[in-house]
């Protein structure tokens, strides 16, 4: 069941509207101002990022003297994770 997310041209509000089927007709009207002028736009999406490629990012505490690294519990997880070791 595919979702279509369609930009309002008059009130610039973006719908969302559930279709059961590729071949059901949708005649989307938005849902705030009720207008027949929509454009179709592309979905956004998300992206899940390993664990390993969010350690890589994060660096070396030296590459990052702010004591504001320490801030993310991911930072704090990888440096017990190198003591334990």
């Amino acid at each position: 069941m595919p979702i279509y997310e369609f930009l309002c041209q008059k009130c610039n509000t973006k719908s969302s509207f559930l279709v059961r089927s590729m071949t059901d007709s949708l005649i989307a009207k938005c849902l705030a101002c009720g207008s027949n002028n929509l454009t179709r736009i592309i979905s956004g999406f998300a992206y899940h990022k390993s664990m390993e490629s969010i350690h890589n990012e994060a660096g070396e505490p030296q590459m990052f003297p702010s004591p504001d690294y320490y801030k993310d519990p991911r930072n704090i997880g990888r440096w017990a994770e190198k003591r334990a070791k």
